[in-house]
């Protein structure tokens, strides 16, 4: 989603990621059934889209940080940081230590204590910073802060 993009761009000026390689749009677990198709490069495409994804990666040597990107964090982001490590692991095998991080923008009600509980760190981004608003564009200009690629 365009929004998440711009949550993300701007979790990237914070400083407050894990330096290393990140990867997008992992695709994690089986699929789902796709019923009938004979073809098997066309069954093959068809379960290929119903995979999970994850949303970003960061690999800092054999330790992965799991990112889940959103607007408004609730339930469903945290089911996702709690099943995304363990897709991830049964997909790929087992690596280093697999963490969960959440990028937004908004917390729901009862949900900071739920993230509280299972120890799943934020990276809360103001929504004035986002290019939906009209300052934003005025604090980029203004501002010394650049994107650099991050190096492992």
């Amino acid at each position: 989603m365009p929004e998440d993009c711009a949550i993300w761009r701007a979790a990237l000026l914070t400083g407050k990621l894990p330096p290393g390689q990140i990867y997008y749009d992992v695709a994690v677990g089986q699929g789902r059934p796709v019923g009938h198709i004979t073809a098997q490069k066309y069954a093959k495409a068809c379960n290929q889209l119903t995979l999970r994804r994850i949303d970003a990666i960061i690999k800092v040597g054999a330790d992965l940080t799991v990112v889940e990107i959103t607007k408004s964090a609730g339930l469903t982001a945290v089911g996702q940081l709690i099943t995304y490590p363990i897709l991830y692991a049964s997909t790929f095998g087992m690596v280093g230590q697999i963490k969960p991080l959440l990028v937004t923008t908004e917390i729901q009600p009862d949900i900071e204590t739920v993230l509280a509980a299972l120890r799943i760190p934020v990276i809360l981004i103001p929504a004035a910073v986002l290019p939906e608003h009209a300052q934003n564009a005025q604090q980029a200009r203004d501002s010394n802060i650049s994107i650099n690629p991050m190096q492992p």
